[in-house]
């Protein structure tokens, strides 16, 4: 060492030397390995530092967030006409969109007709462009025989056919009719109060009929028999219904999907596309009204051919069409040849348990017909849905692309393997059904729009089951391994050296430092989210229903904001190199206990919706390994004991138990660098230390030999100072790698985020309207709370070396979005408040009562704007909609002009009479300019018969053994009585009418508001309410018109 005289004595000699003699010798002087070390920290741009863990977190969660929100906002441009494949052509589809789309055309109207009518003459109109021979057929009302033999038509469908000619055949169904009874229309909405009714429902459906190349030639269809001898092989569905809402234009719902069949009947009939099966395309009517079109179809001859369906829909108005389900596995990978797919079987599990309160016609095909397919539907934005915003306005022609092309390409696939693929005898054995085969549980998902996943239900149950079994075992192996090893420093205690005589204390490993932080942070933080959730829902709950973004935005930073508030503190006050791996310790045995949850729930509820838990924990489990192969770099505790015993140079490393840190001592450094200032007196230079004024760094020869050499002499640092830890972490972590915490980024982040982020954005969309229709308030914000948190849980083992910069960023949104979600009014003119509106006239009251249906603060607001319900008491009460309030005003000022004015008492007429022995009664009832009237009855009725319907059809429901009191009733015509036979008695013989009469309350239902005097109360709202605020139906009939008959 050298001392403090004898650098003063040598200082005169050194400023003899040159500066090119210095310059010299510091050139040839190498860098220490600590000095290298410290080098490589700040050239190492994934090092586990603050600057890049900050930049690589932020860059890479934006690099996968934005994207998913491009997805999810912006529809796919729609290709060049030149790049379009023959036969398609979007100019003549937005055309006739355009078209159908002028009018509300709800079946209950005359505009209905109108649409029926241009499909149709389309269909004609392309079939002649094409040149391709078509016949028109009228039949219908098939009931179907189920005691054929199958296998005797089997030997004649593998003899050899050959290939049919290109053709078509348009079936113009206004026979089939269908009689059912059932507890609720809807699949979604069974499980609830039961409120049995019986229907009847006479259909106007029509479809085209393509001819695949492997169809029998002829007529094949006009015998049951001869439609038995291709039921094997079947061919493809494809439906949209015709028909809109009384309140909507039917853009979206579904004039998109009707104008993209007409599209795919031009590409099958142009030349070279011929289908390998035949395709349907099935144009049905009254779908609005609880699927009546689809329940009509089943008296088709071409039913048992159709094995296959593509069902296209709309629950949104605009925007992409997503695969709302499937049936199977299989028919997802049929969808997965779309170019564009979008979807993920996360809907399907939320309309299987009813959390979707919506119905499409996959209802009856899937489980009354038997058949095999898929629903693809516009889902986003909800509020325009059944409003009059769901027009060609708020829609593209890049909208019907999407669903053009994912219609076409799920089309042509199945058309390819409906013979093989979905046919064959059914899992149930059930022979009334389509024998389609035995279809494969699934799980299916979408890659930003563009790519697709689908496997089986069973094979992620088993991934589901091998990590809860194997993560663990290989875990505890390498844990295993560096317990041997002597190298398992987490929950490390101190190490007792023994015979030192210098060291007294244990040498502090602090393996417990830091165990607990990360479950307190993330309690802190989660707490935190959901109290926010909370405090929004209490306040101005609907928020979500117009600013979704602002609701994820507040959450999300919040979440960021807490959690790292917990994590970056504690790791200051006491900093550790076990926290990264304490975090994903802990992240694997949560989301280990959600795994069992997930594997539970696809074994026993065969629910699929949660597979991304399976790709977390296998993120979780393979960033733990890394953390714990990683200790195999360090050296052994004990090894690292005898380091800090036979350091060479104590003087420059202080090794302390407390803190277990190292940390050079600054006056041996100073003596080292040979700069150390002499102690000033009244001789020292004002400018002493600087070159020329005093510093004793001038250089001098006899200063550069002795310095050079003493680089060559110094002995080598010991193995603590060679790998000094992170700023002032445990001493024996300086060997850790500093860039494998990016490949653990990469594991954990994009994979989840993209998955987790996906399900959240259609979540959001499809929920936001949630408590604005009656459903609880609270679901769409805790579903955007606990999305926000999953989205950030990858992040949460780096968040102690994140600078403080994001999360200042993130404060400021969250203060910012956390004013406004409070404060904000939750509609706007682009996401509008939807009312339910109704009027009902009560003949025999001589009552006119409008009503509206919502919630009670924001109905209220809208019927003080109106002028006729000005001075009024507004009387409010329970809605007929769940979880609304109807409030009702007198709206006699402002009486509806249904059928050329004629008098109200006038519109319902009905005579009656019973049989002798009580048992059954008769009702005739006519109702003018209209289709459609329910019967209410005082007692109930053991079943119903119309004349010249179809005997009731058990497909759909049964008569309940209580009876039912409601039956409504449909016919295609505008005029001609309904004439029904009521049962009186149950099937014992027994007559609980006694002696009492049956009262029947008749309403019957007015749809058209296309003439504005038709509905003047309704034409007044929509004048004077809020611009915010916009329309729906309540019930089918618009204006609902009741008077009362009396059986006796």
């Amino acid at each position: 060492m050298v001392t403090s005289s004898a650098r003063r004595a040598a200082a005169p000699r050194a400023r003899l030397a040159s500066s090119h003699d210095r310059g010299a010798a510091l050139r040839v002087t190498p860098l220490s390995s600590l000095d290298r070390e410290i080098a490589m920290k700040f050239l190492n741009p994934f090092s586990f530092s603050p600057g890049p863990v900050t930049f690589w977190t932020t860059v890479i969660y934006l690099a996968v967030t934005i994207p998913l929100i491009y997805v999810h906002e912006v529809v796919p441009p729609v290709p060049s006409a030149h790049s379009l494949k023959q036969g398609l052509n979007l100019s003549e589809a937005w055309f006739d969109l355009q078209t159908i789309t002028k009018q509300y055309h709800p079946y209950n109207s005359r505009a209905n007709a109108e649409v029926r009518e241009y499909l149709i003459k389309r269909s004609q109109n392309i079939l002649d462009r094409n040149g391709v021979p078509y016949k028109t057929e009228t039949t219908g009302g098939v009931i179907w025989d189920d005691k054929f033999e199958q296998s005797a038509v089997r030997d004649t469908l593998d003899a050899p056919r050959a290939k049919r000619a290109p053709g078509a055949t348009i079936f113009d169904d206004r026979i089939s009719n269908v009689t059912w009874t059932v507890d609720s229309l809807l699949q979604s909405t069974k499980g609830g109060s039961k409120t049995w009714q019986g229907y009847y429902f006479e259909g106007d459906n029509f479809y085209v009929y393509i001819h695949g190349k492997e169809d029998p030639e002829g007529d094949w269809w006009a015998s049951q028999v001869g439609a038995a001898k291709y039921s094997q092989s079947g061919g493809v569905l494809v439906n949209c219904h015709f028909d809109s809402v009384s309140t909507g234009y039917g853009a979206t719902d579904d004039g998109v999907s009707c104008v993209s069949m007409l599209q795919l009947l031009s590409y099958f009939t142009t030349e070279g596309h011929q289908p390998k099966h035949g395709v349907v395309l099935l144009f049905n009517n009254a779908e609005e009204d609880g699927l009546l079109g689809a329940r009509a179809f089943g008296y088709s001859p071409l039913l048992k051919f159709c094995h296959t369906f593509v069902n296209l829909e709309g629950a949104g108005a605009g925007g992409r069409a997503m695969l709302f389900r499937t049936t199977d596995l299989e028919a997802a990978e049929v969808y997965s040849k779309s170019p564009h797919p979008f979807g993920s079987v996360v809907a399907a599990n939320a309309f299987e348990r009813g959390v979707i309160k919506s119905g499409t016609d996959f209802e009856v095909f899937a489980p009354n017909f038997g058949q095999r397919g898929m629903d693809i539907a516009f889902y986003h934005p909800r509020s325009r849905y059944h409003t009059e915003d769901d027009d060609a306005r708020h829609t593209s022609v890049r909208s019907i692309w999407h669903m053009l092309s994912a219609a076409l390409a799920s089309t042509e696939r199945f058309s390819e393997v409906t013979g093989t693929v979905f046919s064959g005898d059914r899992r149930d054995g059930d022979k009334n059904l389509a024998q389609t085969g035995k279809p494969t549980e699934g799980v299916y998902f979408d890659w930003y729009g563009s790519g697709w996943s689908a496997f089986p239900l069973r094979g992620l149950f088993a991934w589901s089951l091998t990590l809860l079994i194997v993560t663990p075992l290989v875990l505890a192996v390498v844990t295993f391994l560096l317990i041997r090893s002597d190298k398992y420093y987490f929950w490390a205690k101190d190490i007792q050296l023994e015979h030192s005589e210098i060291h007294d204390d244990p040498i502090a490993l602090s393996g417990w430092r830091g165990f607990l932080r990360y479950p307190l942070a993330l309690i802190f933080a989660v707490g935190l989210t959901i109290g926010a959730v909370l405090l929004v829902a209490k306040v101005n709950p609907l928020i979500i229903y117009s600013s979704g973004y602002a609701v994820w935005a507040q959450l999300l930073s919040l979440f960021y904001c807490s959690f790292w508030l917990i994590m970056r503190g504690a790791n200051f006050v006491r900093p550790t190199a076990l926290h990264r791996g304490f975090a994903l310790i802990w992240l694997f045995i949560l989301s280990w206990f959600v795994q069992v949850i997930a594997a539970l729930a696809e074994d026993r509820m065969h629910i699929g919706g949660i597979y991304f838990t399976a790709f977390f924990h296998t993120a979780i489990f393979v960033s733990l390994f890394i953390s714990l192969v990683e200790q195999f770099a360090l050296p052994g505790k004990q090894e690292f004991a005898d380091q800090y015993q036979d350091d060479a140079a104590p003087e420059h490393t202080r090794i302390t138990s407390s803190d277990n840190t190292i940390t050079g001592n600054e006056d041996d450094q100073d003596e080292q660098g040979y700069a150390a200032a002499e102690s000033a007196t009244e001789t020292t230079p004002l400018r002493a230390g600087e070159q020329g004024y005093g510093s004793s760094d001038q250089p001098t020869f006899a200063s550069t030999y002795r310095r050079s050499a003493q680089t060559y002499d110094q002995p080598a640092p010991s193995p603590l100072q060679s790998y000094p830890p992170y700023e002032h972490e445990q001493s024996w972590s300086g060997r850790l790698p500093t860039w494998t915490w990016i490949i653990q980024f990469l594991l954990l982040a994009p994979i989840h985020v993209i998955l987790v982020g996906n399900l959240g954005l259609v979540q959001t969309s499809a929920m936001a309207m949630n408590g604005a229709d009656g459903g609880s308030l609270l679901p769409p914000i805790m579903g955007v709370g606990i999305m926000s948190i999953l989205l950030l849980l990858p992040l949460t083992p780096f968040m102690h070396r994140i600078t403080h910069h994001v999360p200042l960023f993130l404060f400021v949104v969250f203060v910012t979005t956390f004013i406004y979600n409070l404060a904000a009014f939750p509609f706007s003119n682009n996401a509008r408040y939807k009312l339910y509106f109704q009027e009902v006239i009560d003949v025999d009251a001589g009552t006119n009562v409008a009503s509206l249906s919502g919630i009670h603060e924001y109905v209220h607001s809208v019927v003080s704007t109106i002028p006729s319900a000005t001075g009024q008491e507004v009387q409010c009460k329970a809605s007929t909609r769940s979880g609304l309030t109807a409030c009702e005003y007198d709206a006699s000022s402002l009486p509806p002009y249904l059928t050329n004015g004629t008098e109200l008492k006038d519109l319902i007429t009905a005579t009656s009479s019973k049989s002798l022995g009580g048992k059954t009664a008769n009702l005739k009832v006519d109702a003018l300019d209209t289709k459609m009237c329910i019967l209410s009855l005082s007692q109930p009725v053991f079943g119903f018969e119309v004349k010249g319907a179809a005997p009731a059809d058990r497909r759909f429901g049964t008569i309940p053994r209580d009876g039912l009191r409601t039956i409504t009733l449909f016919r295609r015509e505008w005029e001609g009585p309904w004439d029904l036979t009521l049962q009186l008695a149950t099937d014992d013989g027994r007559v609980l009418l006694g002696d009492d009469d049956l009262e029947v309350t008749v309403k019957c239902a007015y749809s058209d508001m296309n003439d504005d005097k038709t509905i003047p109360v309704l034409r007044e709202l929509y004048q004077y309410m809020p611009k915010w605020a916009v329309i729906s139906k309540t019930a089918v009939g618009l204006v609902e018109v009741r008077k009362k008959f009396t059986v006796s």
